[in-house]
């Protein structure tokens, strides 16, 4: 139910984020297929959306991770690495995406 709720809202858009929260750098290829494409099969049951954004258990994840993301037509990924998305970083590598951790300490001048 939580799912939809935010899926109908115009602030969020559900992403990708593996079944069993692995560490994508420690599975082999089927494993990391299995979870990415369990959840977006899931989402995309759930949501009646195509889903093609992912963000990386532990922000981990290597080469074949990327590959099967191009493969299952990811257009975006995102990691840990700290850093504001410019045009620089965006069209850099679609499928590695810095963001910024928000906790309960971060205030508005902090993200602008």
């Amino acid at each position: 139910d939580q799912l939809k709720i935010l899926n109908k809202s115009p602030l969020f858009q559900l992403g990708i984020h593996t079944v069993n929260h692995p560490d994508l750098c420690r599975m082999d290829e089927n494993i990391q297929l299995h979870e990415i494409l369990s959840c977006k099969s899931t989402l995309e049951q759930v949501t009646k959306k195509q889903v093609n954004i992912f963000a990386a258990p532990y922000g981990s994840y290597n080469n074949t991770t990327t590959t099967i993301l191009n493969k299952l037509g990811i257009t975006h990924a995102f990691n840990t690495t700290s850093g504001y998305l410019t045009k620089n970083t965006l069209f850099k590598n679609q499928l590695c995406i810095p963001r910024i951790q928000v906790t309960s300490n971060t205030n508005l001048k902090k993200l602008v």
